[in-house]
This record gives C-alpha cells, sequence and structure tokens, in this order.
C-alpha cells in the first residue's frame, strides 16, 4: 500500500488514503494538486510505502535527485521525518529574528557536519530561507 504527504512552500501538509499501485497514486496526487491547490508551490511530495519512505518526489511527480537515496534509507521511520521537518521550521522561525546570520550559520555546518535528522532538516530549512547566500557540500547528504 502506498500513501504521500505533500509539503507546499507555505508549509501546510495534504495527507492521502492509500493505493495499491504507484500509477494510481501519482494519478490522485496530480489531481488533488490540480484540483484544490493550483496557486501553491509544491515542496516535495513523500511518498510512503506502508509505513516507510519510498522516495521523494518533486511538484511533477518526478523523483527529486537532490536528495539521495541514502537520506531516504536513513529515513525509514515516520518519526525522523518529523524530525527533519522540525529542524527545517526551527530554522524557518530563527531566519526572521533581526540579528540572526544565516550565511554564518550554513558555513558552520562546514566544520560540524549535520549527524541529526533534525539537523539535515534545519540546514536545509536555511539553505532554502531565501536569504542565503552561500550554499553548503553537506546539504542531502548523509554523514
Amino acid at each position: 500500500m502506498y500513501s504521500y504527504k505533500i509539503r507546499f512552500e507555505k508549509g501546510n501538509i495534504q495527507i492521502s488514503g492509500k493505493w495499491t499501485s504507484l500509477k494510481a497514486l501519482k494519478k490522485s496526487c496530480l489531481l488533488v494538486i490540480e484540483a484544490f491547490y493550483k496557486d501553491c508551490v509544491v515542496d516535495e511530495i513523500i511518498v510512503f510505502k506502508h509505513r516507510k519512505i519510498h522516495s521523494f518526489r518533486n511538484g511533477d511527480f518526478n523523483i527529486d535527485k537532490t536528495k539521495n537515496s541514502d537520506f531516504a534509507e536513513n529515513c525509514k521511520r515516520i518519526n525522523d521525518l518529523q524530525e527533519y521537518h522540525k529542524g527545517r521550521a526551527v530554522a524557518e522561525n530563527d531566519v526572521n529574528s533581526p540579528y540572526f546570520d544565516v550565511d554564518q550559520a550554513i558555513a558552520s555546518f562546514d566544520f560540524d557536519p549535520p549527524d541529526s535528522n533534525f539537523q539535515r532538516g534545519y540546514l536545509r530549512g536555511l539553505i532554502k530561507s531565501g536569504y542565503a547566500t552561500i550554499f553548503s557540500k553537506w546539504d542531502g547528504v548523509l554523514v
């Protein structure tokens, strides 16, 4: 059985039911996006097989190549995924602080690579915030 979660740039999440094939899931997912979330930008679609992560997809339901398979293997459990998204949420709140230096926070990961799902999510949230002018070699990479 397959299911999915859609994460939009604004942070709202649409959770689906269960399908027996990826083809049926893709059709349903794209219909939901087109019918109800036409004006929203899809950040990622997470496809689950039973309770484990099967793959990460983009808004067109193609496999997201920016996330390597090692990350998907490490995030098998839903709790790990929740920790990852908690890290992204904390980063999104931190970048809105008036004295927070996003580039310095990203650069700090070069000396101490992210070693938990929360830290990986935090780094990804910093980079995707729109305020960053640099990139980290550790984004999407497991250590």
